[in-house]
């Protein structure tokens, strides 16, 4: 009696601890599907403006997410230039995951490895991360461009904004010095093209109307039209931000928005290194970036999600609609000589 009751304490101990070791071995796997334990290096490079928050910081808190749920797993988000990435890069350091956008794909695309898993985003979008038939990238967070105007002047020019008349907002000054006022602010990230979007709908500038040139900033185009030294300002999501914070400061009087949808070139994306045993776990991060969870978290620092509609009100729902049709996206692994051919072009069509 004495050893059948001995027998099955011990049975009962062995079945309680069964399932925790079991479990400890699967948890320990997590959502990589590999046994890798330590560090993944994520570059992080912003060749444009975002919209309010910090997309380091965003990639930091999916990091925190990640790593609970691998075990012994670290990711390491890192923030670079361009510059920085070339020199580490010469130097013969590498990455296991990178986010990254125009500009930066050049530069890495024989480095990335081919994606095999789930994928989770539109098409339209995925096609700028595709490379000789091949998706190399996966779109994260992306941006829009908007034309914004005072409605005070927006009012004595028949309440109609759109890319086609955007040449037609130029007016004087009603001071001392007759002062000219151009019609349109644009303002150009490195590897951005804007003008895209008129060349697309036929616009056509007018000389004495465009004082502006390759050189203005995002955010010097935007100063520029608070100043109302334009009529209007072709901007992106990021100034649409900008806006908002002054309206709410009571700062700015009101403007109105023309989401422009069919093209966009702000689209950040994410690619992986398959360095011998943490490419899984590498891949396991991007579709967890871009999972349903960690996408709906994306509102959190205004930009847009390649999944999902995120917004529910308000001018970032507008936005986003404007999106969500089909847009025309660039391959994000252009060389600079053809991203500013391509800018060139635009300018040429739009008649600048």
């Amino acid at each position: 009696m004495f050893k059948k009751y001995i027998s099955g304490i011990l049975f009962v101990v062995f079945m309680a601890y069964v399932p925790l070791f079991v479990f400890d071995k699967l948890d320990a796997k997590g959502e990589g599907g590999g046994s890798y334990t330590g560090v993944l290096n994520l570059w992080h490079i912003e060749t444009f403006e975002g919209g309010r928050g910090s997309r380091a910081e965003f990639l930091k808190k999916r990091a925190i997410e990640f790593e609970s749920k691998n075990k012994g797993v670290f990711v390491s988000v890192q923030t670079y230039t361009l510059q920085q990435v070339e020199e580490k890069l010469k130097q013969g350091d590498n990455f296991d995951l990178i986010s990254f956008s125009f500009g930066v794909g050049c530069k890495v695309k024989e480095l990335l490895s081919p994606f095999t898993g789930q994928i989770n985003v539109r098409d339209d979008l995925l096609a700028g991360g595709v490379f000789d038939g091949v998706v190399l990238a996966l779109p994260w967070a992306f941006g829009g461009y908007t034309l914004c105007c005072f409605d005070d002047i927006l009012a004595k020019k028949g309440g109609k904004l759109s890319l086609q008349n955007a040449f037609g907002f130029g007016y004087t000054k009603k001071d001392k010095n007759k002062t000219k006022v151009p019609s349109l602010a644009v303002g150009f990230a490195q590897y951005t093209n804007p003008m895209q979007l008129l060349a697309d709908c036929g616009a056509k500038g007018v000389a004495d109307e465009w004082q502006n040139d390759l050189s203005v900033t995002p955010y010097q185009a935007y100063q520029s039209f608070v100043q109302r030294d334009y009529a209007l300002l072709l901007g992106t999501q990021r100034d649409l931000s900008r806006v908002l914070v002054k309206q709410s400061q009571g700062k700015m009087t009101d403007v109105t928005f023309e989401f422009l949808g069919g093209y966009t070139d702000l689209v950040q994306y994410i690619g992986f290194c398959d360095n011998k045993d943490r490419g899984a776990l590498s891949q396991a991060f991007a579709q967890y970036l871009t999972s349903d969870h960690s996408q709906k978290k994306l509102a959190g620092i205004g930009m847009f999600s390649p999944s999902l509609d995120i917004y529910s009100d308000g001018l970032q729902d507008k936005m986003e609609k404007a999106l969500s049709s089909d847009l025309k996206v660039p391959c994000v692994f252009d060389d600079e000589q053809k991203l500013q051919q391509a800018k060139q072009k635009a300018m040429e069509i739009v008649g600048i």
